[in-house]
């Protein structure tokens, strides 16, 4: 039998897959044969066809322990990364943070009030004024 994923790469060729050879792909890459299925049909040919499935956010949001909403959150408003937002803890987390670093809560939630990044209101070092100009924009 020929290679099935590179039988699968040309689209134009008048060779289809049958049902019985998209399902030996899907059990030889570890897939579900929908998933295959459902990817030729569509359109896509070759690697595109057999590529492992990238874990959704919701199911690396369980892994961490937090909830997508929060972590939406975090990304959208106060600017993490997806993996930052995934990896802080929750609960005052950033005001003891702060507090770590040598900063008082006051000061930690006034930067934030005032529209400062989360890296920068987590920094020990004084804010200067042409700084706070440009911080804020």
């Amino acid at each position: 039998m020929k290679d099935l994923v590179a039988l699968a790469k040309n689209r134009k060729s008048g060779d289809k897959l049958t049902h019985a050879q998209l399902r030996a792909l899907a059990e030889k890459h570890g897939l579900k044969f929908a998933t295959v299925r459902s990817r030729y049909v569509r359109g896509h040919r070759g690697d595109k066809l057999v590529a492992p499935i990238r874990p959704s956010f919701q199911a690396r949001c369980k892994a961490h322990g937090i909830a997508p909403k929060t972590a939406y959150y975090r990304m959208s408003q106060l600017g993490m990364t997806e993996e930052e937002a995934l990896t802080t803890p929750l609960r005052g987390g950033l005001v003891r943070q702060a507090v770590a670093n040598g900063l008082s809560p006051d000061t930690f939630y006034r930067r934030r009030k005032l529209g400062y990044p989360i890296k920068r209101c987590l920094d020990p070092r004084p804010i200067t004024y042409s700084e706070s100009k440009r911080l804020r924009k």
